[in-house]
């Protein structure tokens, strides 16, 4: 084995003066996910073996000659697994105790490249079927053209040692396959695996220092904003939300918002709706000249409120209660029947409407 044994009386030396990236295992003999781990300590000191002048993998006994190491670096309890490069502050990892993840991690630490540390099919095979089809993966290659593809983009900065990161995946998959389904030619989530993918350009163009770090793109701005908010699904969907101008709930239903101009909605509010004293179709003729700046390029759902003004001018008063009715039974009842383009559809025009009655 490649693994090395150290002690409280060589450690200064082997690890911290060796001019080496050195992995060390603290462990104890009666910790029984320790002895679990140890033959994976071992295969990872086998691995990096062609990379010795550069890396090394060590164990020390915290229950023999380590007490005093131990002691000093072991806060959490054993196993403890810490890589140290001369006198910088130790990185501790956290992460999957696996083969994959802990060399993903000495990778993404040393700058070492490994070759795949699997057969080259079974990996790809295993990201295929892990991989939500909605999740975009980034790197340094790909960024610039990927980027741009879309209006917005959430790029997340990850690791597969990251437990964090692990923790995050489910919040992904469901922003992905469910919430925002219905607009991926706005909105794409994709992921920077900093330590699968050539990613240490971007890592330093944007100064990635913690994982996971998300960040919101926009098309009409060169620099992202950090989201700095509970990495959950919900404070993080009212923030993608917010910054999209999107309306989504966690189903991927439209919120009671999506659709609505509240300018407009003042103006009805005002002229239609508190007290009108005189002719309606005069006040929709009023409400039309008021908005007649708006452009509906800025505005998807505005020719249908000047469509809703028009049936005011026209005294069919009746047809605001009789149109929410009817789509709000098909929205409650009929939905499976329905393409999602056609439920949001009639989602925002049930919101609008509402705004009139």
């Amino acid at each position: 084995s490649n693994l090395l044994q150290v002690n409280d009386k060589n450690f200064k030396e082997i690890v911290i003066d060796s001019g080496k990236f050195t992995f060390v295992d603290f462990y104890a003999d009666w910790c029984r996910h320790c002895k679990n781990l140890m033959p994976t300590i071992e295969e990872l000191a086998d691995v990096f073996e062609p990379f010795q002048d550069q890396v090394q993998v060590v164990k020390i006994n915290g229950d023999k000659d380590g007490k005093k190491m131990s002691k000093k670096y072991v806060f959490k309890g054993y196993p403890t697994m810490l890589l140290f490069h001369g006198n910088d502050e130790p990185v501790e990892y956290d992460g999957i105790r696996d083969l994959q993840a802990l060399s993903n991690f000495v990778q993404q630490i040393t700058g070492v490249r490994l070759a795949s540390i699997k057969p080259e099919g079974e990996v790809e095979e295993s990201k295929v079927e892990q991989e939500p089809t909605g999740l975009i993966r980034l790197n340094d290659i790909n960024f610039e053209d990927k980027i741009r593809e879309t209006p917005y983009s959430i790029v997340v900065f990850t690791a597969t040692w990251c437990q964090f990161c692990q923790k995050l995946k489910p919040v992904l998959e469901t922003l992905v396959d469910v919430v925002f389904a219905n607009e991926k030619e706005k909105i794409q989530i994709a992921i920077v695996e900093l330590d699968t993918e050539p990613g240490d350009k971007l890592s330093d163009r944007y100064h990635i220092s913690t994982l996971p770090t998300i960040l919101f793109f926009s098309n009409e701005y060169d620099e992202p904003s950090i989201y700095d908010g509970e990495k959950e699904l919900l404070p993080l969907l009212a923030s993608i939300n917010e910054f999209t101008d999107s309306h989504r709930d966690v189903e991927g239903r439209l919120s009671n918002t999506a659709g609505r101009i509240q300018e407009v909605d003042n103006l009805i509010s005002q002229k239609i709706l508190q007290g009108f004293k005189g002719d309606l179709s005069t006040a929709g003729i009023e409400l039309l000249g008021e908005i007649s700046h708006l452009s509906n390029e800025n505005y998807e759902m505005l020719p249908y409120y000047k469509k809703l003004v028009s049936k005011i001018i026209n005294n069919e008063m009746d047809f605001f209660k009789n149109e929410f009715s009817r789509l709000a039974t098909i929205l409650e009842n009929d939905i499976s029947k329905l393409t999602p383009n056609t439920i949001d559809s009639m989602q925002k025009r049930s919101n609008i409407l509402s705004s009139f009655i």
